[in-house]
């Protein structure tokens, strides 16, 4: 069953131990006074500012399925301890903000562009916020979006962040990708990685080296990417953290982008070097 996302009155009280006969003559007077729980107690003087505006904020966030209430409450009590911001407050019981909003961002684009559903939504936020899981990788398991989807979809996040297109721009562009079978639209278009991770992490091919060896799956490559974004590092670098690359075979197969580069090997032959199976046959 899901978890009931409680209101900032719930946070609030649960928080301070307040009983149930304190709880209705707070609610009541709230409703004489016409203000808000939070604006009510501290007006009172019975919270400060930054409790008040903790206990909304982790409602907010509750709301959209990217806090737990368990979480929300430890926030909230370590605001009643020390003088900090929400955010602050919430890092310390190891809540990552930019892992949640690097999701949002995602979720923004693909509610806004119908490519998912609020039910898909809400799956794949169950499936990975709990262990912090990439938000794309949840929803091309459950084939919700296809590779070339996620990709696609990486490069406009990229886009919107630099201001090169617009929120809606970016959800036109977004929107044409969905055909009535669910298929992405021009599917050779996107075969190419398009994220700037992958473009220019030392050369263009890096990741299609990669995928094309067999070294790694295209979902691992799109979950690296991912997170590479969230955490500022490269995507070789979280492929080896990660544990889906090893520090040599990365090493070689920069080695033959180099390579690749510099015009003394070509991709097909790169790809035969890598994984000896997929070699082409002698001329």
């Amino acid at each position: 069953m899901a978890e009931t996302v409680p209101t900032t009155i719930d946070l609030l009280s649960e928080c301070f131990s307040l009983e149930a006969e304190h709880l209705a003559v707070l609610n009541l007077a709230c409703l004489d006074a016409n203000m808000e729980p939070g604006e009510y107690m501290f007006r009172q003087g019975k919270l400060n500012p930054q409790i008040v505006r903790g206990a909304v904020f982790c409602q907010m966030y509750m709301h959209e399925k990217l806090l737990t209430r368990s979480v929300a409450l430890k926030a909230v009590k370590t605001l009643s301890e020390k003088d900090i911001p929400i955010e602050e407050a919430l890092t310390l019981v190891g809540w990552d903000h930019a892992y949640h909003e690097n999701i949002r961002q995602l979720r923004d684009l693909l509610l806004a562009s119908s490519l998912i559903s609020a039910r898909d939504n809400s799956q794949a936020l169950a499936t990975c916020v709990p262990y912090q899981l990439p938000y794309l990788s949840a929803l091309v398991q459950r084939n919700v979006v296809t590779m070339e989807t996620a990709d696609y979809l990486l490069s406009m996040q990229e886009k919107v962040l630099l201001s090169e297109v617009s929120f809606e721009e970016a959800v036109d562009l977004l929107s044409r990708c969905k055909k009535p079978d669910g298929k992405v639209a021009n599917p050779e278009a996107l075969r190419k990685p398009v994220t700037r991770e992958i473009e220019t992490f030392k050369g263009s091919r890096l990741g299609e080296l990669l995928v094309a060896s067999t070294m790694i799956t295209p979902l691992q490559l799109i979950s690296a990417v991912e997170e590479g974004r969230r955490r500022g590092k490269l995507t070789g670098e979280v492929l080896v953290s990660q544990g889906s690359l090893t520090e040599g075979d990365l090493k070689r197969v920069l080695n033959a982008q180099g390579r690749i580069e510099n015009g003394s090997l070509s991709f097909a032959e790169a790809i035969g070097k890598l994984d000896p199976k997929r070699a082409l046959p002698p001329p």
